[in-house]
């Protein structure tokens, strides 16, 4: 699998990737790898959760999305009655700046027209998975608060 699928990005037909996708899955009965969900383990389903539910109200520059600032971090915190502790903003913010990395070309320009979809970046997942490795060894497993 390609580290980065645009599963949202439409070709001069108009059909997105997704949609050729499901559209071979329909017709062989096989699901394309870029349709299955992410391997997120579990003790990071809510860091997963908790970045993906960022991402939506993500703002940008006009030359690209912008990262996460402690006042976004905060604010979503704050109404969804979450508690991070250090070691959940520390992956919050790794997961943010490989957002940003997958999201931009060589160029360093970004590819701000293009959508990403939760669940289908390879190089996030792995790194995820790398940070996870990181956690504190007395941190229970899916606890979201501290």
């Amino acid at each position: 699998m390609a580290s980065i699928t645009r599963l949202g990005k439409a070709d001069k037909k108009g059909v997105t990737l997704r949609q050729r996708l499901e559209r071979h899955e329909e017709r062989s009965g096989i699901t394309p790898d870029d349709l299955l969900p992410p391997d997120v383990p579990p003790a990071g389903e809510h860091l997963w959760q908790w970045f993906w539910e960022l991402e939506k109200g993500r703002t940008g520059n006009g030359y690209g999305p912008s990262p996460f600032s402690w006042s976004d971090i905060d604010a979503w915190a704050r109404l969804h009655g979450e508690r991070p502790r250090p070691w959940e903003l520390a992956i919050l913010r790794a997961m943010d700046a490989e957002r940003l990395r997958v999201s931009s070309d060589s160029t360093g320009k970004s590819k701000s027209g293009q959508a990403m979809q939760p669940a289908k970046y390879s190089n996030i997942v792995s790194g995820f998975r790398m940070l996870m490795g990181k956690q504190p060894k007395n941190v229970e497993a899916g606890s979201a608060s501290g």
